[in-house]
């Protein structure tokens, strides 16, 4: 990862470090790098492990945390290609955060992994996101946006309580409230 400095000739700051190699150092650190703008911070979610990483905006990292999710180590199938310059996937990995976003210290997180005690067929009526507490290191809840059609979600973004969702070409908003509330 780093940091373009647009205001000083474009200057380049690389942060090595941050993303932890498991399997190959491409494809097993893949993710979701997402921004809250109170307080300013980023957020990296891997897309085949269940972990994410809190970071201040000079990328420091400040949290690692585990999602509830049990796949620790990256399920994937990697070799260099018949020309040996390049490595390649070999099989579908399994991917087990979709999207996610970062808002203040709550992670919201969207995966096609069921629960424990989730029905079989939930994921063929709805998404699930995961709410997590990055601050206070605690899994906070989950909630199912139902499907109108069988698509699946592109991408989230949650911003002061209200969660964007893009499906498809549509854009659908919720509001979020506190269950004090």
């Amino acid at each position: 990862m780093g940091i373009i400095d647009k205001d000083t000739s474009t200057s380049v700051s690389l942060k090595h470090g941050i993303l932890e190699k498991q399997i190959d150092g491409v494809f097993d650190v893949d993710g979701i790098l997402t921004y809250s703008t109170e307080p300013n911070l980023l957020s990296y979610v891997y897309y085949y492990r269940n972990e994410y990483i809190i970071m201040d905006s000079d990328l420091t990292v400040l949290k690692r945390q585990q999602t509830l999710d049990t796949v620790h180590k990256a399920h994937l199938q990697v070799a260099p290609s018949k020309q040996g310059a390049v490595t390649e996937m070999q099989a579908p990995p399994l991917i087990v955060n979709n999207n996610s976003s970062l808002d203040g210290e709550l992670i919201y997180t969207n995966s096609n992994r069921l629960g424990k005690y989730e029905d079989d067929n939930m994921l063929d009526q709805a998404s699930i996101i995961d709410v997590y507490n990055w601050k206070n290191d605690i899994y906070g809840y989950s909630f199912y946006l139902y499907k109108e059609r069988s698509e699946n979600i592109n991408e989230i973004k949650v911003s002061n309580n209200t969660l964007y969702v893009l499906v498809g070409n549509r854009l659908s908003t919720y509001e979020i409230r506190n269950s004090d509330n």
